[in-house]
């Protein structure tokens, strides 16, 4: 969702706050000697939630078929993807090879986390992710749009193996 610039300059400022305090749970259950091993480091995990939010975003905007994101992602987030790039259909028609984002920098931060009450046994983990970004689109580069967007994540837990595959369970 775009916004104006204060806006996201102002919600940036107050979600960081929140957002080392759920690293710094994170991080703690990454310690933990029983299991820690078999948990993701936050930094991979912030890392590929960002590089799937920019390829999620640049395929809506150019790719006239979307099925290759069905696997990333649940059904339901995969039918609002459907509807949106058919939405976008036309725009990519008139922008041709312009239709692309340039993201000038996008920021990730935790909103919650939802770990598993025990983890001793299987379950699952949600990691809700904004992403504030500062965009382009390729049809007009002089424009600089300050976004806010999130996914929210969910992988499987098991206590032998850990963290499973993330897959994008909502869009907000």
């Amino acid at each position: 969702m775009s916004v104006g610039r204060l806006h996201w300059l102002c919600s940036k400022a107050f979600v960081s706050v929140h957002h080392r305090f759920l690293v710094g749970m994170w991080n703690f259950v990454a310690l933990n000697p029983k299991y820690g091993t078999q948990f993701q480091p936050v930094e991979d995990f912030l890392s590929g939630s960002t590089q799937a939010y920019q390829y999620v975003q640049n395929e809506l905007c150019t790719a006239e078929n979307v099925r290759h994101l069905r696997e990333a992602c649940s059904e339901s987030v995969y039918d609002a993807i459907q509807e949106s790039s058919s939405e976008l259909e036309e725009w990519r028609r008139e922008n041709g090879d312009k239709s692309g984002m340039i993201f000038d920098s996008v920021e990730p931060f935790f909103q919650e986390i939802a770990f598993p009450d025990n983890f001793e046994s299987k379950s699952s983990i949600t990691a809700s992710v904004a992403f504030y970004a500062q965009v382009r689109q390729q049809s007009d580069p002089d424009t600089v749009q300050h976004r806010i967007d999130g996914f929210d994540f969910r992988s499987e837990w098991d206590p032998q193996d850990g963290t499973g595959e993330w897959k994008i369970v909502s869009i907000f």
